[in-house]
């Protein structure tokens, strides 16, 4: 998302654009089109819009009107939509209207305006599940599935999404400790299965192999810094 003005000069209103490629038309909310002061609007052909909380609204007007984004400005006609979520919605039809180039890397859209020059329009990354009050300072933001469903059942009347399934990954069962540090995860993870998720009740039985050095008579080096009793001095000896 972005933002801008819709109009030129002072009779501009202060708009939140959505750039949504899953739409085929681009729209302009009823309420802002009120704000217009003599808006350019015409009647045309009435089309069927399915919203993304599964409503099926109508819209039967068209307004012609200039749009600032950034250093950007162009004119685009804009279906008016009965539905407040969003300001306006740039959809499929507009961008390649403009020549569109998307720059993911550095969070960028690329515009053409009618006199062949390109404009670059930086798209904040900021928390698009906010309530409209404050979706003047949107971004755009990728959700995973899972918590796309949730915003849709928390946000029904306020939320437009692109919903990005991504790939599931394997549950873990597992009771045993989480990897703290991952230089160790893939060490852990080749070998998960030689690890006991449970203590024995006993210890193991003596086995013919012992593990010891013999030191003869010989005192331990590190000698304790702290003090021990007689008894537990000879039996560390």
């Amino acid at each position: 998302m972005t933002s801008g003005t819709l109009g030129f000069g002072s009779d501009s209103v202060p708009i939140t654009a959505l750039v949504d490629t899953g739409s085929d038309m681009t729209f302009v909310s009823k309420t802002i089109v009120d704000k217009l002061h003599n808006p350019n609007v015409r009647e045309a052909k009435s089309i069927s819009v399915r919203l993304t909380n599964g409503v099926v609204t109508q819209s039967n007007q068209i307004l012609r009107a200039g749009l600032v984004l950034g250093d950007f400005k162009t004119f685009s006609e804009f279906r008016v939509l009965e539905w407040n979520a969003y300001d306006i919605i740039l959809g499929i039809n507009w961008l390649r209207h403009h020549g569109e180039i998307w720059d993911l890397a550095e969070s960028r859209l690329s515009l053409e305006n009618g006199s062949k020059q390109h404009y670059h329009l930086q798209m904040r990354s900021l928390r698009t599940l906010d309530p409209p009050i404050t979706l003047s300072g949107l971004g755009v933001n990728a959700l995973s599935y899972k918590k796309a469903q949730k915003a849709l059942r928390e946000h029904p009347e306020t939320t437009q999404l692109y919903l990005l399934r991504e790939k599931e990954k394997e549950q873990d069962h597992s009771e045993l400790p989480k990897i703290v540090d991952i230089r160790y995860e893939p060490v852990v993870k080749r070998y998960r299965g030689l690890f006991r998720e449970e203590l024995p009740d006993n210890l193991a039985k003596t086995r013919d192999i012992k593990h010891e050095i013999d030191t003869a008579d010989a005192k331990p080096i590190n000698l304790p810094y702290y003090p021990l009793s007689q008894k537990h001095r000879d039996e560390q000896e």
